[in-house]
């Protein structure tokens, strides 16, 4: 995930400078996830219009600038859960630096759960059902790669 620190340093800032986005750990999560997908925004239609980065699963239908809608569902999905975590952990001040860090890196498994359920969730919707790109393509790696 590039651009990580960066994201969580520039919602940071707007806590900061905006208070109402630091009032609870959720609205920080957002805000650090829009932060995340208007860079991705930026960045994701450059490198795939000009298909010397990566190119896209022809599978997959363009939605913004050539870029599919997987891939933001998968920055929020990756940034919100992430995102919450921190900050609910960031504001504690009953904490020292190194005990929220502790603290996160354990979370770290329940981030990576919540973030799958929200991704395959969310493109159940949008694909409307399990028959959508997403799921095909990813029945189809798991047919090479699963011996049975």
């Amino acid at each position: 995930m590039h651009g990580l620190y960066g994201c969580i340093w520039i919602a940071d800032f707007f806590r900061r400078e905006f208070p109402v986005f630091a009032a609870t750990p959720m609205r920080s999560a957002l805000l650090t996830t829009a932060v995340a997908l208007s860079l991705d925004l930026q960045l994701d239609p450059l490198a795939s219009l000009s298909g010397l980065f990566w190119r896209w699963n022809d599978a997959l239908p363009e939605w913004f600038l050539s870029v599919p809608l997987v891939n933001y569902v998968a920055w929020f999905s990756a940034f919100t859960p992430f995102g919450y975590a921190y900050w609910a952990l960031h504001d504690r001040l009953d904490l020292s630096e190194s005990m929220r860090l502790g603290k996160l890196l354990t979370r770290i498994p329940n981030v990576v759960v919540t973030a799958g359920i929200l991704f395959f969730g969310l493109m159940f919707v949008f694909e409307c059902g399990f028959g959508g790109p997403t799921y095909r393509i990813l029945g189809d790696f798991f047919t090479k790669i699963l011996p049975y």
